[in-house]
């Protein structure tokens, strides 16, 4: 994929899009956390034989081969019985066991789940938490609703700090990880189990957002339709947070995310596949609107707009940048999605000549209108001075495709290839042209109207 001076890897850590830029200060930076497979908590063989001595200790299995049916009935058998099934084999080869402390009260509960050639058979054991009881010990949690043929602890820890610890499971089915399927359990302070599922091929990772050493997690969802290379699809995050009485998704304080990471991360992607098919466009223009409408109705109601682009505007033509900056910064501070300002502002850091700067600017336009010629156009010019021929080419060819006036702005895109004074900016110009008319793309919108309605659904709303 094309090199980004705005991308975000696992650190999580947004950039200015500048060579010569530090990173700016993020509310979600934070690094992301290996799962643990609940290394810490798990027992060793001699323990494992000991329970075998334990009335009331067993593993969930599941009846019938329809890992999909989330009723699908079940019964305990013995860790005995696990054994007789697979004579040859010992214990520690076909269970894995851990001793966890779930609700805090100073005694351990066990989860176990099976391994080996009993997690590789028609049979499906479903992981299995057992407390001890009253009258011996008893099942807290079998997974059900949580689609597979093999599951396992995938993490074990304390993500909200309340010292009870929180089970990562995840059912597999196939041969591929593909369908894999996620379950975070946890316990409230009256001793009340809680889940959070995912369906496949969503993934759940741990990160610290705001770095103040709880965890949240991300859940990674599927928003379009698969297309032929999973590279290809869009995918949208999802803040989960156990804050310990219930999971909240996507809370107040991470909203955020979203306007750092989220529509960054949609703006690479249509630099990315600026040559792809309509339908692939159309819908991540469709799912960033999405996400910027959802920003949109989280935020207060904001006074009429007032003349102050166009004050500022009379300010640059005087000579005046100084007031003219700092009165559209005062503009976007009040309104971080004022398009004029945003747009204005990045036309005056190309003047004195902050490529970078402008381009951090112009991800946030097209985050609020994503099919915005002009912004697409001035990002091309800002990538050309910058040295990123190839992410020039690209945005030019997005200020053509995007919008729904593909020829005019193929008029305009060729009067910039004649008259603009940097020659990087002419040669960058002159090859997203001559890449539109070899590869005949045109306007995603004008394409669309060829696809007949019912041969590709809308795509779906973003979560």
């Amino acid at each position: 994929m094309i090199a980004r001076f705005h991308r975000l890897l696992a650190a999580l850590v947004v950039t200015l899009l500048a060579p010569e830029a530090a990173a700016r200060s993020s509310s979600v930076a934070g690094e992301e956390h290996a799962l643990n497979e609940g290394e810490e908590f798990r027992m060793g063989a001699g323990e494992l034989a000991q329970l075998r001595r334990e009335s009331g200790i067993g593993v969930w299995r599941y009846e019938g081969r329809n890992w999909m049916d989330d009723a699908r009935p079940g019964t305990l058998i013995s860790i005995q019985d696990l054994l007789d099934a697979h004579p040859g084999h010992r214990l520690h080869e076909l269970l894995v066991g851990y001793k966890v402390d779930i609700d805090d009260d100073g005694t351990h509960e066990i989860i176990l789940t099976t391994r080996g050639p009993a997690a590789t058979e028609a049979v499906h054991y479903g992981s299995t938490m057992l407390r001890r009881g009253s009258g011996g010990w008893e099942i807290l949690h079998r997974p059900d609703g949580l689609p597979g043929e093999r599951f396992s602890v995938e993490d074990i820890r304390d993500h909200d700090g309340d010292g009870r610890r929180e089970i990562l499971l995840a059912g597999r089915a196939g041969t591929a990880e593909f369908y894999t399927y996620f379950e975070v359990v946890a316990m409230d302070a009256r001793g009340e189990l809680h889940r959070y599922a995912t369906m496949a091929p969503d993934t759940v990772h741990l990160v610290d957002l705001d770095e103040n050493g709880t965890h949240e997690f991300l859940e990674r969802r599927l928003v379009s339709r698969r297309a032929p290379r999973p590279i290809m699809w869009t995918w949208v995050d999802r803040v989960v947070v156990w804050d310990g009485d219930t999971f909240v998704t996507d809370p107040k304080e991470f909203q955020a995310y979203h306007e750092e990471v989220t529509k960054p991360r949609l703006v690479d992607e249509l630099l990315d596949f600026h040559a792809a098919d309509a339908f692939l466009l159309q819908t991540k223009l469709a799912v960033l609107r999405q996400v910027h409408a959802r920003a949109v109705a989280s935020r207060p109601l904001e006074l009429a707009r007032n003349n102050v682009v166009a004050w500022a505007r009379r300010l640059i033509k005087a000579g005046k940048r100084k007031r003219a900056r700092a009165a559209l910064e005062s503009a976007i501070k009040r309104d971080p999605y004022r398009v004029d300002a945003l747009l204005t502002l990045a036309q005056m850091e190309v003047w004195i000549g902050r490529p970078g700067r402008a381009i951090h600017l112009l991800y946030r336009v097209i985050g609020v209108d994503p099919d915005h010629g002009g912004a697409w156009e001035l990002m091309g010019v800002c990538f050309a001075l910058s040295q990123e021929r190839r992410l020039s080419i690209s945005a030019f060819i997005n200020s053509v495709r995007l919008g729904s006036e593909s020829e005019a702005r193929r008029r305009k895109l060729d009067r910039l290839g004649v008259l603009h004074r940097s020659d990087v900016v002419k040669n960058a110009v002159r090859e997203a042209i001559g890449r539109m008319d070899r590869s005949g793309l045109g306007s995603v919108h004008e394409e669309e109207e060829q696809v007949p309605a019912e041969a590709d659904p809308a795509p779906p709303l973003v979560p």
